[in-house]
C-alpha cells in the first residue's frame, strides 16, 4: 500500500531525484535508503487519514489532467476553481476540506510549496462555510418496543439520575417535546391528575407569540408509562433529597467523614461527596484562615 500510495503521488521519484541531485551515487549505501524514507515520509500520517488524502489528492489529479494541467506541482488559482467546481455541483463542506488537505498533503510530502495557503483557495474555503449545502442527517425514530425494553431493563433501579433520564425520555416521547422544553421542566409545571398528567411549557421553540402550553399526556399501560415514570422519578427525587439533606447537616456539624461514609452506606468519597452542599459558612472558612 506505502509502495502504490508513494507511485501515485510522485513521491518516489521526486525523492530518488532528490537523492540523487545532492551527490549521492547510485548503489551507495545512502542511495538505498531512500525507498525506506519515502515510507517514513507517509507513514507520517496514520493510515486512515493518508487513504483520505490520497483519495482526494487523486480526484483532484484527474480533474486537473482532464482540463490539461497539472496537479503536481499545483498552480493556485487551478486549485481555487476546482473548489469552485466543488461548490458548483453541491458539494458540502467535508468533501471540499479533503480537497484542501489531500493537494496540501502531496505537496508538502513532496517538499513543494503549498497551493493551498494562497488566498484565493483560503478564502473560497471560507465561503465554502456558508454557501455548500448543509447535509442533514434524519435519525431513525425510537419505536415504544425499545423504550419498553430500556424500562424493562432498569425497572429495580433506584439511581436516581437513570430514572431521571428515563422519565425525560418517555415525556419527551409521548409529548413530542424538544429537549430544551423537557430539560426546563419543574415539578410545579407538572399537574398530576388521576388518569393523566398536564404538562405546562411555559415557552416553545415553535410559540411564536411566547404563550405557555399545556401538554395532556395520558397513563399507559407498560412498564414505560409516562405517568408511573413520573411519579417513580419524584418519590425517588425525594428521598435523595431527606438523605443529601441529612448527610448535608452531618458533615456541616464536622462529623468526621469516616462516620460519614459509614453511616450513609458510601464506598467511596466522590459518591459521598455528592449528596453533601457546603455550607456559606465553612466556604468563608478557606479565606478566612489565609490572614489576609
Amino acid at each position: 500500500m506505502t509502495l502504490f500510495i508513494s507511485t501515485g503521488i510522485a513521491l518516489d521519484n521526486t525523492v530518488k531525484e532528490a537523492v540523487h541531485d545532492s551527490g549521492i551515487e547510485v548503489g551507495s549505501y545512502m542511495y538505498e535508503l531512500y525507498p525506506k524514507m519515502c515510507e517514513l515520509l507517509i507513514n507520517s500520517k496514520s493510515d486512515n487519514t493518508v487513504k483520505s488524502y490520497f483519495n482526494s489528492y487523486k480526484r483532484w489529479e484527474r480533474f486537473i489532467t482532464l482540463q490539461g494541467h497539472k496537479s503536481l506541482p499545483a498552480q493556485p488559482v487551478h486549485v481555487a476553481l476546482y473548489l469552485t467546481h466543488l461548490l458548483n455541483n453541491n458539494s458540502t463542506c467535508h468533501p471540499i476540506s479533503n480537497a484542501v488537505y489531500g493537494i496540501k498533503w502531496a505537496h508538502e510530502i513532496n517538499g513543494l510549496s503549498d497551493p493551498t495557503s494562497n488566498t484565493f483557495v483560503t478564502s473560497i474555503l471560507e465561503a465554502s462555510k456558508r454557501v455548500a449545502p448543509k447535509k442533514t442527517e434524519k435519525k431513525d425514530p425510537i419505536t415504544p418496543e425499545t423504550l419498553i425494553e430500556l424500562c424493562d431493563m432498569f425497572k429495580n433501579s433506584l439511581d436516581l439520575l437513570f430514572v431521571r433520564d428515563l422519565a425525560m425520555m418517555i415525556l419527551s416521547f409521548s409529548g413530542f417535546l424538544r429537549y430544551d422544553e423537557v430539560s426546563s421542566l419543574r415539578f410545579c409545571d407538572v399537574k398530576v391528575h388521576e388518569s393523566h398528567l398536564i404538562l405546562c411549557i411555559e415557552k416553545s421553540k415553535t410559540d411564536q407569540y411566547r404563550q405557555s402550553s399545556e401538554v395532556l399526556i395520558s397513563k399507559g399501560n407498560s412498564s414505560a408509562c409516562p405517568y408511573t415514570m413520573f411519579l417513580r422519578y419524584t418519590r425517588l427525587a425525594g428521598l435523595h433529597s431527606f438523605r443529601s439533606s441529612g448527610a448535608t447537616m452531618a458533615a456541616n456539624a464536622d462529623v468526621s467523614d469516616r462516620c460519614l461514609k459509614k453511616h450513609g452506606r458510601w464506598k467511596s468519597d466522590s459518591s459521598k461527596d455528592g449528596y453533601i452542599v457546603d455550607s456559606t459558612e465553612k466556604r468563608l472558612k478557606i479565606s478566612k484562615v489565609l490572614g489576609l
